[in-house]
């Protein structure tokens, strides 16, 4: 049997099988994590994430080297971060190879509830489910459609 939750609040009282019930529109509000600083040297610009407190930074990295086992951030995942998990919308602009995927990943095992992530291409789909099936992630599921014509 499966319970849903909105809002924080339960509209039905489960029986028995507490692992099987679903959230929806409840989230953890956090703070904002810091500010993107822009700097020029020389005529050439440089961007780098400042993060409020070490505790914030700190607690961030525990989740991407025990989860996701990365030694650290790459430039523009932070920012993203910071905007996605205070549910804020975001465009995340990084090249490929750059870690989108690990942004919203981060920001979705942190708020309760499902995600659903949609892709158009295939074999990143299949990639970013065997990668977290290996980090112990088993709550996933890979749905591809392919139409006969």
């Amino acid at each position: 049997m499966l319970t849903l939750k909105a809002g924080c609040r339960q509209f039905e009282e489960p029986k028995g099988d507490y692992f099987s019930q679903i959230f929806a529109d409840c989230h953890v509000k956090y703070k904002e994590l810091g500010k993107v600083i822009r700097i020029e040297k020389q005529g050439e610009y440089q961007e780098y994430f400042e993060f409020r407190t070490q505790k914030q930074e700190k607690s961030l990295l525990y989740f991407l080297q025990n989860i996701f086992k990365k030694s650290r951030f790459r430039p523009g995942q932070e920012a993203i971060i910071n905007k996605a998990i205070q549910i804020n919308d975001v465009i995340g602009l990084l090249p490929t190879g750059g870690g989108k995927s690990l942004t919203y990943q981060l920001c979705a095992l942190l708020q309760p509830g499902v995600t659903v992530v949609i892709d158009p291409i295939n074999s990143l789909m299949k990639d970013q489910y065997d990668k977290l099936r290996q980090n112990g992630i088993d709550k996933t599921a890979f749905i591809n459609f392919q139409s006969i014509c």
